[in-house]
């Protein structure tokens, strides 16, 4: 099958995420890419905060969202999702940015990654060579558990932390997403 042809379909399929839709943040940046002859995406999330009810079989695509944005998140949305009753463990995440692109050959490839390490996604790389396919990821994240049953971990002095913390290195974030775009844009 050529790469026209797989690009097609694939980018023809409905979205299988949980979202089921692209993060808005991030639209523009994957519409452009998909744009281009050589590449195109596969999967992605623009970075995310998240308290997540944990199920015993520990399965992240099984776990509940209490509370969940793409953007800043608000200390006292997230208290209020914490003293909702849960039986199981609860953890706060801050969730990196991640984007996987399909590319037609290792030299698209290296082009990507090369955009990529100059924005600051320094531990993005190839994950396929069957299929041609770049990850690129950003390394900021905050996981911690912060409450079991109905034992809450965290004082507010300490949710308050966790929240500034993660509504910071979202910001970083985006701002190495920007300048990957402007990288992508400029090699055209």
């Amino acid at each position: 099958m050529s790469f026209e042809v797989e690009k097609k379909g694939f980018l023809s399929r409905k979205d299988h995420s949980k979202k089921g839709s692209i993060d808005r943040e991030i639209v523009p940046l994957i519409n452009y890419i998909n744009s281009l002859p050589n590449y195109y995406t596969t999967s992605s999330c623009a970075g995310r905060i998240v308290l997540l009810n944990i199920p015993k079989s520990g399965k992240k695509n099984e776990a509940e969202w209490l509370y969940k944005t793409h953007g800043k998140a608000s200390f006292a949305k997230v208290k209020k999702a914490l003293t909702e009753k849960t039986e199981r463990e609860v953890w706060f995440k801050q969730e990196s940015f991640i984007l996987h692109i399909r590319c037609r050959s290792l030299r698209d490839a290296e082009l990507i990654l090369s955009c990529a390490r100059k924005a600051g996604f320094k531990h993005s790389g190839i994950i396929s060579t069957s299929r041609i396919i770049v990850e690129v990821v950003s390394n900021e994240r905050i996981e911690t558990p912060v409450k079991a049953g109905d034992k809450i971990f965290v004082s507010d002095e300490n949710l308050r932390y966790l929240v500034r913390r993660a509504n910071e290195k979202l910001l970083i974030t985006r701002k190495k997403i920007a300048l990957f775009f402007e990288n992508l844009k400029r090699k055209k």
